[in-house]
This record gives C-alpha cells, sequence and structure tokens, in this order.
C-alpha cells in the first residue's frame, strides 16, 4: 500500500465469493453493519490524529475481507515503537486511537477484535465472534456467537447458541433460540436471560442471575447473588436448589412429575450468599 498521511481510510470490495470478515483493532472502537450488498464490503478507518496508514491491510480474497491496524504512531514526533512476532503484537508509546467502520451483507460472519474499545454488530450476522481487551460489546442478531471481554458489558440481541464471557461487567441475552448450548460467565456483575428454549449455564462470582426458561435445562451459580428463574405454567420442573445463606421460594403451581416421554425442564441453582426464586 502507498504511504498514506492522514486521519481517515476509506476501501471498498466486491467479490463473486461469499464475504466474510476477520478484523484486528490494536486500539479504537469498531462497528460492524450487515446492511451491504451481496458480494460488496467496505471498510473506514478514522484516527484521532494524522497517522501513516501504510502499515495498514485492507484486503479481500476469495470473499475474506482483511482488516488489520496495528498500533499506528503520528509519524512526526512521537515516541514509541509495534511489532509482530507471529499472532502476538506489542505496542509502545503514544498510539493513536483508530475507529473502524464495516459494511458487510446480511448473514456474514464476522470475527473481530480489538485490544481496547468496544465492538457492535449490528443487523444479522452468520457465526460471530467478538473480543476486546476492555470495552463493551454488542451484537444485534446472530447464529452461534463467541464473546469476550477482559472487562465490560455485553449485550446480545438474538443467538442461537454460544458462549459470553467478560471479567468484570453484566451481560444481558434478549432471546436465545437454540439448537446449541448457552453458557455465559462473569467475574463480576449481572447475567440476564430474557427467554431461552435449551440448555443454559451461567455462572457469576459476584452478581444476581435472571433467566426466564421456556425449555431444557438451568445450571446456574453465582458467589454472591440472588437467583430469580421464570418457568412456563402447566410444566413439570425438577428442582435441584440450594444457598448458603439466603432465602429459597418456590412460587409455581404444582403439577406432579413429568409423565413417560413428557417435556420437562431441570433447574439447578447454586448461591454462597443471596435468595433463589423460582416463579412462573
Amino acid at each position: 500500500m502507498n504511504q498514506t498521511t492522514a486521519t481517515t481510510l476509506t476501501r471498498t470490495f466486491a467479490d463473486d465469493a461469499t464475504i466474510s470478515l476477520l478484523l484486528d483493532n490494536a486500539r479504537g472502537d469498531v462497528t460492524i453493519h450487515a446492511d451491504a450488498d451481496a458480494g460488496t464490503a467496505s471498510v473506514e478507518l478514522r484516527a484521532d490524529r494524522e497517522v501513516d496508514f501504510e502499515q495498514v491491510e485492507l484486503s479481500c480474497r476469495d470473499g475474506r475481507v482483511v482488516v488489520d491496524v496495528p498500533a499506528l504512531l503520528n509519524p512526526e514526533g512521537s515516541r514509541g515503537f509495534s511489532f509482530s512476532l507471529g499472532p502476538l503484537k506489542l505496542s509502545a508509546g503514544d498510539a493513536a486511537t483508530v475507529d473502524v467502520i464495516v459494511h458487510v451483507p446480511h448473514g456474514a460472519q464476522v470475527e473481530a477484535r480489538t485490544r481496547v474499545g468496544d465492538v457492535s454488530v449490528t443487523g444479522v450476522t452468520g457465526t460471530t465472534r467478538i473480543t476486546t481487551g476492555s470495552g463493551d460489546l454488542r451484537a444485534q442478531e446472530c447464529a452461534e456467537l463467541r464473546a469476550s471481554s477482559g472487562s465490560g458489558d455485553i449485550s446480545v440481541g438474538t443467538l442461537t447458541a454460544g458462549t459470553v464471557t467478560t471479567g468484570s461487567g453484566d451481560v444481558r441475552v434478549e432471546e436465545c433460540t437454540g439448537p446449541g448450548a448457552l453458557q455465559l460467565r462473569s467475574g463480576s456483575g449481572d447475567l440476564t436471560v430474557r427467554t431461552r428454549t435449551g440448555e443454559t449455564t451461567a455462572a457469576t462470582g459476584s452478581g444476581d442471575i435472571d433467566l426466564d426458561l421456556r425449555a431444557g435445562g438451568a445450571t446456574l451459580r453465582t458467589g454472591t447473588g440472588d437467583v430469580v428463574v421464570r418457568v412456563p405454567r402447566e410444566t413439570p420442573v425438577w428442582l435441584d436448589l440450594n444457598t448458603g445463606l439466603g432465602d429459597v421460594t418456590q412460587r409455581i403451581d404444582p403439577v406432579g412429575p413429568p409423565q413417560q416421554g413428557q417435556d420437562h425442564l431441570s433447574v439447578s441453582v447454586r448461591s454462597g450468599t443471596g435468595d433463589i426464586l423460582i416463579t412462573h
């Protein structure tokens, strides 16, 4: 790529193959919109100061759009360094913040990472993997999801299955339709799933868990926090509930054990300190 010293850089791509995205940003927010025409994609970089974009890789081959933004330093007067050793990328000094905005087609597979910044995915994507060292993550609607933040909140609209993890922050899922398992984990933060049909595992060191379970089973763990599970009426529920310090309350209609072949739910809850409520 020719040397380009500027604050913005834009590229567009067209390919006969199905578009997918692989994005790695050293520092800055990432926004991905699944609204482009089939076989096309566009990338825009916005730096908070003038930088040399020569080190940036923007390419497309066989439908795979690659966006690789290393730590970019001011070409005049900055002190610092940036280098790569295989997958390991290190930098020091006054690196610029570069926000990345990408448009891909509906249903595209997405893999995006930033070391410092938020990642937001809007529209409908296929298999999606988003990661940040420090920042919030958001995904509107996707197939299987892998989302991980070292520190930050994670918000998901609809997914089929996946793993969502944050070192410190809240996790909220509006709907997980299955098939496939859903796993949520936070070192410190609340976990919320509004609608779930399938196997669910959720664990937080310190925080509340709130789950609306329509089908399948749930295994829920919190060191310190309350747990609320909502289940449908007229559906048998197998319960295994225990808290070290707190109240256990069941406010569900008794329907007896399941008949042979009848659908039922299973709920296992452990809390070190906190209340447990099972309700409709």
